[in-house]
C-alpha cells in the first residue's frame, strides 16, 4: 500500500535522485537545485558511470512492461550499480522507505526511455542569470493527453516547514493544492515544469500523493511545456512568455536581455539534423548533449508527428 511521504522525506529523495540521475547526465553547467539549503553530495560517481547504468536500463527497458516487472527491481539494480545510490538506500531505515525512494526513483529513470515525450532543456528566462531546467515536447501532444512519465509526487509541508522556505529549505516548486487548501511540494520530473499564465498543461492529482501533467492545448514538437502555479503566484514579477507577449509584470520595462539558447536551438528534436552532428566536438545546446551521452548518435527517433499529421499513421523518422 503506498503511503504517504513526509515534505523532508521527499526532498532528500528528490535531492540526491537529482544529484545523480540528473545532473551527472546531461546538465553541466547546469546543476539543478536542491531542496535543502545545506545539501552536499554524497556520491563519487563520473559522469560516464551513470550514463552507462542507464544505458543498461534503458536497454532492458526498450519497451516498458512494468507487469512482467516487480516494483524496485530494476531500480534496486541501478542503486546497487550506483555507489551513491546504493549508500544512501541502505541508510533507509524500513522495507516502507525503500519501497518509497524506488518509487521515487523510477519516476527520473523513466525520463530518459525512448519513448519519453519530453527532454530536459534550460532557460535564462525566470532569473535572468542562472541557467534553470525546463521541459520541452520532443513529440506533438495532443490537447487532453496525459504527458506521459511527466509526474511527480506531492508532501505537505506543515507550519513548521513553512516558516523555513527560503532558510532551511529552498523556495521552489511549491504549490497551494486546492484540494485540500494546502501548502505543498512538489518533487520527482514535474518540478521541471516552469509557469506560464496562460499555460500548455495543468497539474493534476492522482492516488494519495501522485501528480500527472495533462496537455489543455496541443503542444508542438520543441514547445516548453508549462503549467500554471497559481494566479499571480510572482506577484507583478512574473517573467513567463505570455507576460513578455504583452510587456507585463516583469517584462514592464522592456527586455534587456538575450534569450535562452532554448529558443532557437531544436536540433535534438530533429533527428536529421541531429545526426549531421555526428562527431562534432561539441553540440548547441544541452538537450542535444543529453542525446550524445545516451544514444550515441543512434538514439531512438523521434515520431515527427505535428498538427497535421496527427491523425494520421505516424511514420519512423
Amino acid at each position: 500500500r503506498t503511503r504517504k511521504l513526509s515534505f523532508q522525506q521527499l526532498a532528500r529523495y528528490d535531492d540526491i535522485l537529482t544529484g545523480i540521475l540528473v545532473d551527472r547526465v546531461s546538465f553541466s553547467p547546469l546543476v539543478t537545485l536542491k531542496v535543502n539549503t545545506s545539501y552536499q553530495s554524497i556520491s563519487s560517481e563520473d559522469q560516464q558511470s551513470v550514463i552507462s547504468t542507464l544505458q543498461d536500463f534503458i536497454k532492458g527497458k526498450a519497451e516498458l512492461k512494468s507487469s512482467s516487472t516487480s516494483l524496485g527491481s530494476d531500480e534496486e539494480k541501478v542503486a546497487f550499480d550506483l555507489p551513491g545510490l546504493k549508500s544512501f538506500s541502505a541508510s533507509l531505515g524500513s522495507a516502507d522507505e525503500k519501497v518509497a525512494f524506488f518509487r521515487h526513483m523510477k519516476q527520473y529513470l523513466e525520463m530518459h526511455l525512448p519513448d519519453c515525450p519530453f527532454e530536459f532543456s534550460s532557460t535564462l528566462r525566470y532569473t535572468r542569470t542562472t541557467y534553470e531546467a525546463a521541459i520541452t515536447a520532443r513529440q506533438f501532444i495532443p490537447k487532453g493527453k496525459d504527458i506521459k512519465y511527466l509526474c511527480g509526487t506531492r508532501a505537505i509541508l506543515t507550519e513548521l516547514e513553512k516558516k523555513g522556505l527560503g532558510d532551511i529549505y529552498n523556495d521552489f516548486s511549491i504549490i497551494e493544492t486546492s484540494r485540500n487548501q494546502a501548502t505543498s511540494f512538489l518533487g520527482g520530473p514535474v518540478r521541471f515544469t516552469n509557469h506560464d499564465c496562460k499555460p500548455n498543461a495543468r497539474l493534476t492529482s492522482f492516488g494519495i500523493s501522485g501528480i500527472k501533467i495533462v496537455a489543455i492545448r496541443d503542444i508542438e514538437i520543441g514547445e516548453e511545456i508549462t503549467v500554471s502555479y497559481a494566479k499571480d503566484y510572482f506577484e507583478g514579477e512574473c517573467l513567463c512568455k505570455t507576460c513578455e507577449g504583452g510587456m507585463k509584470n516583469g517584462w514592464r520595462q522592456g527586455p534587456q536581455y538575450s534569450r535562452t539558447p532554448g529558443d532557437y536551438c531544436t536540433e535534438s528534436l530533429h533527428p536529421g539534423n541531429h545526426l549531421q552532428g555526428h562527431g562534432a566536438s561539441s553540440l548547441l545546446c544541452l538537450a542535444c548533449e543529453h542525446h550524445k551521452n545516451i544514444y550515441r548518435f543512434c538514439w531512438p527517433k523521434t515520431r515527427q508527428e505535428s498538427r497535421t499529421t496527427h491523425r494520421k499513421r505516424a511514420r519512423r523518422c
